[in-house]
């Protein structure tokens, strides 16, 4: 499975081939090639909550989650194998414990690092606002607001930031995919 930060509209170039099948817990489901995409319907830090992340995981069945965010570095394409959350915001806050998990979780093993071939990064995840106005490199946009919820509910995570202004076609991206899944 692969959610994407966005809409799907905003990686039309590499993910114009995918067909809608609906909606459920405030998020877009399609379908592209073999892969389930998952993208928000609504703001991304009301849509990645618990609940509803639990429900696409019991939804689809799956363990392993491929996120894509947006990412400002030397390279197209980068594997993120941690964050530091500097946006002020926390989708976990105010939302556990959900159902009998733990109301403070640990948090200290994220994403796989196994290494893919890609650079391995350790982004500062500043939120939508602060991507949009900062220039310095090793920024992601929102990987912490996915990530940490999902991670709660029991998914496997592996993270990919994507420069756009580096492949705005998304050819490198897509290659990356193509090589997880």
């Amino acid at each position: 499975m692969i959610y994407l930060n966005s809409n799907l509209n905003f990686y039309y170039n590499i993910f114009n081939k995918a067909k809608r099948e609906k909606s459920l817990a405030d998020h877009s489901i399609y379908q592209w090639k073999t892969e389930t995409i998952i993208s928000p319907n609504i703001d991304l830090f009301n849509a990645a909550t618990p609940k509803n992340l639990s429900l696409l995981k019991i939804e689809f069945q799956s363990t392993k989650l491929i996120i894509i965010d947006l990412v400002k570095t030397k390279e197209a394409v980068v594997q993120i194998i941690d964050h530091r959350n500097e946006s002020g915001q926390n989708t976990l806050i105010g939302r556990t414990p959900y159902m009998k998990l733990p109301r403070f979780p640990d948090m200290s093993n994220l994403y796989n690092k196994k290494h893919f071939g890609l650079t391995q990064k350790t982004v500062r995840c500043v939120g939508p606002e602060r991507y949009k106005k900062l220039e310095e490199n090793e920024t992601s946009e929102m990987v912490a607001f996915i990530a940490l919820p999902a991670h709660y509910v029991g998914w496997k995570l592996t993270a990919l930031g994507w420069n756009k202004d580096y492949d705005p076609k998304g050819q490198n991206l897509q290659a990356a995919i193509n090589y997880l899944i």
